[in-house]
């Protein structure tokens, strides 16, 4: 997961912790957020620009980074879940998942644009004939 990438050297240097969290002998990173709603959210960004143009989709990803950045502030200032280090703020929280939207934006465009290109030959067909059905 791309999340995984880039979230994994930011939690190894510890920019980011979360003290609390789910299994922590396993996992480094808060599991809800990096498996489910991370996920989920560029799903949802994904199907939102879906007919969007391009300089749509590069201003809306902020709808969706900006407000998990200001719960993560909202987090990490007012319990231990979440822990800045080293210099670390929204503003590179933004950043980072507003990357993480766009390149996953590019490389689901890609296989639409990929998807399309396919004849329907390639496609294979399930031909029914009575021998099937005895």
């Amino acid at each position: 997961m791309v999340s995984t990438l880039i979230d994994g050297p930011i939690i190894k240097t510890k920019y980011v912790q979360y003290p609390k969290r789910y299994f922590p002998n396993l996992f480094d990173s808060n599991i809800v957020f990096l498996y489910i709603l991370f996920p989920l959210s560029c799903v949802i960004y994904n199907q939102f620009t879906y007919k969007m143009k391009p300089i749509k989709t590069f201003f809306s990803v902020f709808l969706f980074s900006v407000p998990m950045a200001l719960l993560e502030n909202i987090l990490e200032k007012y319990t231990k879940l979440v822990e800045f280090r080293k210099g670390w703020n929204g503003y590179y929280t933004v950043a980072v998942l507003s990357a993480t939207f766009w390149f996953v934006r590019l490389f689901i465009a890609g296989i639409r644009f990929k998807d399309k290109k396919r004849k329907p030959a390639d496609t294979p067909k399930k031909e029914f004939n009575k021998v099937d059905f005895y």
